[in-house]
């Protein structure tokens, strides 16, 4: 019995100490929390990915969740700051029901591209899925195929998402730019 309960406590102590990736830095998260929410704000075409208690994923950005936490999370968070930090860090999960009111797209990975990312580094996955720009120096592109799926873009997208890059559709160009969330944040 004091083996069980030994390892119990050596096991909780191990998890605990595990720190969790932080996905969105306090920067971006202040300067996100800082803006101007009358629609549409300068964050208005900055995609953010949210789970959902039904499993998937939802893409969003800080308008509606700002709306989201002002009518129906300020009674729970102290402040948006605390609220964007858990749910942009996958510290909580949205019911769908809170964007009713707000445009928003939901997905389910793609279990194709979720194993890539899976069984190899993100530097290989990234260099799969994106190739540099001549436009503009360090600026890079999504690369995918007339056949790869809007499914498979959010997907994709998102994994970008969790190791610090945006995807952002050309307003010029049917093309997808991939950059540092921090360069389009002004955060160096």
């Amino acid at each position: 019995m004091k083996k069980c309960i030994f390892i119990i406590f050596l096991v909780s102590i191990f998890s605990s100490c595990v720190e969790k990736k932080e996905i969105i830095s306090n920067e971006v998260i202040n300067k996100l929390s800082e803006g101007s929410y009358k629609i549409p704000s300068k964050f208005g075409n900055l995609d953010l990915f949210v789970l959902s208690k039904n499993q998937q994923i939802i893409i969003t950005n800080a308008d509606y969740l700002n709306y989201v936490y002002n009518y129906h999370y300020k009674s729970i968070f102290k402040s948006y700051n605390e609220f964007l930090s858990d749910v942009l860090n996958h510290n909580i999960q949205l019911n769908t029901t809170v964007f009713d009111n707000i445009p928003y797209k939901i997905f389910k990975l793609s279990k194709t591209i979720e194993n890539e990312y899976k069984d190899q580094t993100f530097e290989t996955f990234f260099k799969k899925y994106s190739k540099k720009e001549d436009f503009e120096k360090g600026s890079y592109i999504l690369n995918i195929s007339k056949e790869t799926s809007p499914n498979e873009i959010m997907t994709i997208s998102y994994y970008f998402y969790l190791n610090g890059y945006q995807v952002v559709r050309n307003d010029y160009l049917p093309k997808y730019l991939v950059i540092k969330r921090e360069e389009i944040m002004g955060i160096e």
